[in-house]
């Protein structure tokens, strides 16, 4: 597995390639400290997600959200 650590053209990001949780989830709040990691053509996206106050079940934690076909704009949150 490979870690990227940069863009390759900032115009590659000019959008967000993922975003905060549906109201009620655990990372309603936003995500944030992205780390991307390529396996072959699969992308894995490991984040920090953060919840709002009003959510009594939601925590801070490490999330990770998938794209099997290395689509950065096709990230699939992995339910656990």
């Amino acid at each position: 597995m490979r870690y990227v650590t940069k863009a390759s053209s900032p115009s590659d990001f000019t959008a967000p390639i993922f975003i905060h949780g549906a109201p009620d989830a655990w990372d309603d709040k936003g995500v944030t400290a992205p780390q991307i990691a390529i396996k072959g053509r699969e992308i894995r996206l490991y984040y920090m997600g953060l919840f709002t106050a009003t959510n009594p079940v939601g925590m801070k934690g490490i999330g990770c959200a998938v794209s099997p076909t290395g689509n950065l704009r096709g990230f699939k949150r992995v339910v656990v």
